[in-house]
């Protein structure tokens, strides 16, 4: 085995472990609602002007609809399409669906909140129109997380959970079809979608 693969070798077994602790598990939900109800402290309160009642109705939609959006590129993408570590721990999930994994969330989280200071700051956009939309972001990020872990560990019989957790494992059997979880526009949209 080359050096350049020993190297990766004993990457893959650091984010495994890593991915895989319990606390790095559920923690990240303590850290994302926490960064989401800091962004909607800074619309209500740090805007430079206040946000209209037509803002604080279409801005948290457009930011959920982009989440939708980004979690069916980058579930196809990294995921499936591009061979990297995001890759192989998403194959590590899709043999191990029932382990508690996921992105070491010190990583994703000080990602997304570098966007902040970066659009408002370097860019100039508005502070609260920036927080609110990030906050809805991050809102349909926790969702996916949410209703991801209960694809696999949930039973609960609503007729709408039932049917994301079908279109879910359907994803496992058939990893090109079904990317999204929390919606399943863009499946049908980009013909992915699989009964």
């Amino acid at each position: 085995m080359s050096t350049f693969d020993q190297l990766a070798e004993t990457s893959y077994q650091k984010i495994q472990k890593l991915s895989s602790s319990r606390f790095n598990y559920f923690f990240g939900y303590v850290v994302n609602i926490s960064i989401v109800l800091a962004l909607i402290y800074v619309a209500v309160w740090q805007s430079p002007t206040p946000l209209t009642l037509a803002e604080w109705i279409y801005i948290p939609i457009s930011g959920y609809l982009f989440w939708t959006l980004l979690e069916y590129g980058l579930h196809k993408f990294p995921y499936h399409d591009w061979t990297s570590v995001i890759s192989h721990g998403h194959n590590i999930h899709h043999d191990h669906p029932k382990d508690l994994m996921g992105i070491p969330w010190y990583i994703n989280s000080t990602l997304f909140a570098a966007f902040y200071p970066v659009l408002v700051m370097g860019f100039g956009f508005h502070a609260g129109r920036v927080a609110l939309s990030m906050a809805f972001i991050w809102t349909g990020y926790i969702l996916y997380c949410a209703l991801h872990h209960g694809t696999h560990h949930w039973t609960y019989k609503w007729k709408w959970f039932q049917a994301v957790r079908k279109h879910h494992l359907i994803h496992h059997v058939h990893p090109t079809t079904n990317m999204g979880i929390s919606c399943t526009l863009w499946d049908y949209i980009f013909r992915t979608k699989k009964r």
